[in-house]
């Protein structure tokens, strides 16, 4: 009862602030904008990437009779689908590139990345969507919500007479929080929530998943929480602070230090201590790697090249040549992976300072647009690249006979490998590979609450004093 008179009477103080009405309403406007801007790049890029398939898969298909060893050299692309809720959060989407090209010998990166390597600093650093507005901007909101949460009531000489009538600590808090939550809902996460579920089920952009609703509510459940952190920071501040000033500056500073200066200081730190290999760098060592492989496999047959094998000896060295090169393969990526996963890490256990990162990570991860889902992408890619390679060389062994690269078969062998398809992991998937990051918001959630208990406890010791 008492806790929700707090709240009410919080509320009340709230709407008559306009001021905050209307700064609430222009980060909604942003918002709904940047909504409007990630959901129509994701349906053009979803429909780019549809007819870039099936423009590859028609090239493969009608590419005439040809050998099938020297088909798998000059193949097709498979397309990595847009994730359903990447207008929402896009992460690392801009940056990975969109096609994969099966070709035998390699397991190549993804192309055609829509952020080039010229991209500015700004950009890097984050684009203006919908998860960068909730992540920096709306903590804004919150601290002009909170920074005179007790400090404006110690300069109205009201929280004497709060404190007087034996309010505990815990009521108090609960009450305000209660308050600044339904603010921050009615003004941004409701609107949002409802805008981004009917994008998400717009006819004609893209499948709408059963478990989209699922992870569009974690995600912005996600936030919420995320704010919760803010809000009780400046409860904090604001009741160790004798004045509101003093309060709404150290809060400024404690948002400039948390959303802006560590993450990108922990994102240098982590390129730092574990730095990766650029896309020529990778590319020359896998190579090196596989023609050292494709080397020794023609050393022991005593042969040059294909066109020196023995007829009888031909498909042996397909298959070995090819296993080899995939072990090679996987050696180099597994090292790659090991290197992101080690810099993921590092920025997860960063979260404790900035939990901006740690919420940015849950976001990408519930968005399906994180480190993990590509990785399983390009899982998914190159078993299809596999079992194009098993399709053409059993064809090879079978009906080549003597003829080896004089052999030609056509399309009814093409038609054999089926259009690659790929379906993102289900949200359960997700939540594996992101509760470290959820554990650490939890984590800071609750020494934010902490500190914010002894904050209001120690000003009432000495109000009382």
């Amino acid at each position: 009862m008492v806790v929700a008179l707090i709240a009410k009477r919080e509320l009340l103080e709230s709407t008559r602030r306009g001021s905050l009405l209307w700064a609430g309403a222009m980060i909604l406007v942003l918002l709904g904008l940047a909504l409007a801007i990630g959901w129509q790049q994701q349906k053009q890029g979803h429909l780019e990437r549809e007819a870039g398939a099936r423009a590859s898969y028609e090239n493969w298909l009608n590419q005439g009779e040809k050998n099938p060893h020297i088909a798998q050299h000059y193949t097709t692309y498979v397309f990595k689908p847009v994730a359903p809720l990447a207008f929402i959060e896009p992460g690392i989407e801009d940056y990975v590139g969109s096609a994969v090209r099966l070709e035998r010998r390699d397991q190549h990166l993804v192309r055609f990345r829509p952020a080039q390597d010229d991209a500015t600093e700004l950009q890097r650093f984050g684009s203006l969507s919908p998860s960068w507005i909730l992540l920096v901007f709306v903590p804004l909101l919150v601290i002009a919500l909170t920074f005179n949460s007790f400090s404006g009531e110690r300069e109205q000489g009201t929280l004497r007479q709060t404190l007087s009538i034996g309010i505990r600590p815990g009521q108090l808090i609960a009450g305000k929080f209660i308050a600044v939550i339904i603010n921050v809902a009615l003004l941004i996460a409701v609107p949002a929530v409802i805008a981004a579920l009917l994008m998400a089920a717009f006819p004609g952009r893209m499948p709408f998943a059963a478990d989209d609703v699922l992870r569009i509510s974690l995600i912005f459940s996600g936030y919420l929480l995320y704010l919760g952190i803010f809000i009780l920071i400046g409860f904090a501040v604001s009741a160790a602070m004798t004045s509101s000033r003093m309060a709404l500056l150290l809060l400024l500073v404690v948002w400039i230090v948390v959303c802006i200066a560590v993450p990108r200081m922990v994102s240098d730190l982590s390129l730092t201590l574990y730095p990766t290999p650029s896309a020529f760098e990778f590319g020359k060592e896998l190579g090196e790697g596989k023609s050292a492989v494709s080397r020794q496999a023609f050393e022991t047959l005593g042969a040059s090249s294909y066109w020196d094998v023995q007829p009888e000896k031909y498909g042996d060295l397909l298959q070995s040549t090819g296993e080899a090169m995939d072990e090679a393969s996987d050696r180099h990526f597994a090292l790659l992976w090991k290197i992101y996963d080690r810099q993921q890490g590092l920025q997860t256990i960063a979260g404790v300072l900035a939990p901006l990162l740690a919420m940015q990570a849950f976001s990408m991860s519930m968005a399906g647009t994180d480190l993990y889902h590509h990785q399983d992408f390009l899982a998914a890619a190159d078993r299809h690249r596999r079992y194009l390679h098993e399709l053409m060389y059993g064809d090879q062994i079978r009906n080549a006979g003597d003829r080896t690269l004089n052999y030609r078969a056509g399309r009814e062998l093409w038609e054999k490998l089926p259009p690659f398809s790929y379906r993102m992991p289900a949200v359960s998937w997700s939540l594996a590979h992101s509760w470290p990051s959820l554990l650490v918001i939890a984590l800071v959630f609750l020494l934010s609450l902490l500190a914010a208990m002894l904050s209001v406890k120690n000003m009432r010791g000495g109000a009382n004093g």
